[in-house]
Formats: C-alpha cells, sequence, structure tokens
C-alpha cells in the first residue's frame, strides 16, 4: 500500500520497522516482551537503517555497542533524535527537526 501512496507514519519501534532488519536495535528492548519472535527481518521498504532516540541518556550505552557493531555492515545508519523525523519520497529522503 505504501508503493501506491499511502502515507506510513512511524515512531520509535514503528520507524525501525520498515528497515530491512531489525536486529540492530533488538538490545534496546526486553526479549522477553516478545517470546515468539523468529525473524529480526523489517519490511524493507527503505535501504537503511533507522535508530531512534539517539542522544538519549536511557540509550546511551546500548548505542554504544550498536555503532561499534554495526558501523561496518552493509547497511547504512540514519540516526535520529527525539527531535527528529525522517521523511522519505521514493528513493529520496531528508532528515527534518520538529
Amino acid at each position: 500500500m505504501i508503493s501506491k501512496g499511502t502515507i506510513y507514519i512511524g515512531s520509535s519501534a514503528g520507524s525501525v520497522l520498515v528497515c530491512p532488519t531489525i536486529e540492530a536495535i533488538k538490545g534496546i528492548d526486553d526479549p522477553a516482551e516478545a517470546p515468539t519472535l523468529k525473524s529480526y527481518e523489517g519490511l524493507g521498504i527503505i535501504d537503511f537503517l533507522i535508530l531512534p532516540h539517539y542522544g538519549d541518556e536511557d540509550y546511551k550505552e546500548q548505542y554504544k555497542f550498536i555503532l561499534k557493531k554495526w558501523k561496518n555492515k552493509d547497511y547504512k545508519l540514519k540516526l535520529l533524535t527525539n527531535n527528529q523525523a525522517i521523511i522519505v519520497n521514493g528513493s529520496n529522503y531528508k532528515i527534518v527537526e520538529a
């Protein structure tokens, strides 16, 4: 439906779902909250990884680990603070301030 013009708005984990994988953020949330999760595959609507809540003190240590682990992977990382959003239109995107 998104490819037919439907607007998708996702915040926090909802923004990560459109990425090729959600694996990069698996250490942020409690795995016990999703005990039946079998795959970290995302929807693959975009070809980069969104990392929400960047700069938030609650996630500081997790992000150090994530950035170290994922900096040399095949995906570009887009770090978003709690005051930012990313607008994607086809293969174009821009980060905007709230």
